[in-house]
């Protein structure tokens, strides 16, 4: 029967899957299902799972807050922090989606401490299951705030060809009274400078956004040169009609490891090396940080992953 629906695929916690490939972690690459290995891995599970083990850990060394989370904690409970975190989510922000979300609620205690407690276990877990990730987001973050520091903005090419440039410039406040009150108005002024905390802090999720924007647009590029006409597409989830989706699937693999075949933050050093050299900034350079170290997970085994999307 002829249908118009769009059937859509979903990444695996996508953000970790462009970091696990970027970084050739093998470790990330089987969490988040980029190997090509039969069984199906849930990485909110695998932190889930962890951050039991802590917690248990934790009420046999007396740490009161560890009590109120046993029996309490689930894969939901982390899910939300292990999602958002490739996107930049701040551990008060991970604090603030667990009271939100009301996982402290029936808790013994006092909400905050106990979402205060359970934020700082979720990212120990996390930093077991998923180390390489993290170093990748803390090198584009240093980065960053070194060329703010000395008001330089950051930028860097995307597999499809487009150039990012990133520059959070510091703010100038107008008071505005008004016959509701008085109101302050922040507007960017590139004439006081880049902001560097702020330019530190979205560096690494502009960064990881831009790498699955690109993903995107060669997958579409790709798949309606194979003829695919209609699309539907939501940030990690694909959308085409059911006669495309065997096609689509083939297409945002291949997509995705031409992609990381090539080495993309080597690629990103090398064109903020390339434009401190046209600045003349040699002693920037040099103050630059070390890559972060690769791992060994072979990209190519993604066009045979079952879940890489699914």
């Amino acid at each position: 029967c002829l249908s118009h629906m769009p059937i859509h695929v979903d990444g695996t916690v996508n953000g970790i899957q462009h970091w696990s490939a970027i970084l050739r972690d093998p470790v990330g690459a089987k969490a988040s299902n980029l190997s090509a290995e039969t069984r199906r891995y849930d990485l909110y599970l695998e932190v889930a799972d962890v951050v039991k083990q802590i917690v248990a850990d934790d009420v046999v060394k007396g740490i009161k807050e560890a009590h109120a989370w046993v029996g309490r904690v689930t894969r939901k409970t982390v899910k939300r922090a292990v999602m958002t975190t490739p996107y930049g989510v701040t551990d008060r922000g991970i604090r603030d989606q667990l009271i939100s979300d009301k996982h402290t609620d029936g808790l013994e205690g006092n909400n905050l401490k106990n979402a205060n407690y359970m934020k700082d276990v979720i990212l120990r877990a996390m930093g077991a299951v998923v180390e390489a990730a993290q170093a990748g987001m803390d090198y584009v973050q240093q980065v960053a705030a070194l060329l703010a520091k000395h008001d330089l903005p950051l930028k860097w090419e995307t597999p499809d060809g487009m150039w990012v440039q990133q520059s959070y410039y510091k703010f100038n406040g107008t008071r505005v009274r008004t016959l509701a009150g008085s109101f302050q108005l922040l507007t960017e002024d590139a004439t006081r400078g880049l902001e560097v905390q702020k330019n530190k802090l979205a560096s690494a999720p502009n960064y990881i956004h831009s790498m699955d924007a690109a993903h995107m647009t060669l997958t579409v590029n790709s798949a309606a040169a194979a003829g695919v006409t209609a699309f539907s597409m939501i940030h990690d989830s694909y959308g085409c009609h059911a006669s495309d989706v065997v096609l689509m699937n083939k297409i945002l693999r291949q997509t995705f490891t031409d992609m990381y075949k090539e080495d993309q933050l080597l690629k990103f050093h090398n064109g903020v090396v390339e434009l401190l050299t046209l600045r003349n900034k040699p002693e920037i350079i040099e103050a630059l940080p070390n890559l972060p170290h690769a791992g060994n997970f072979n990209v190519c085994e993604v066009r045979d992953s079952s879940y890489f999307f699914s």
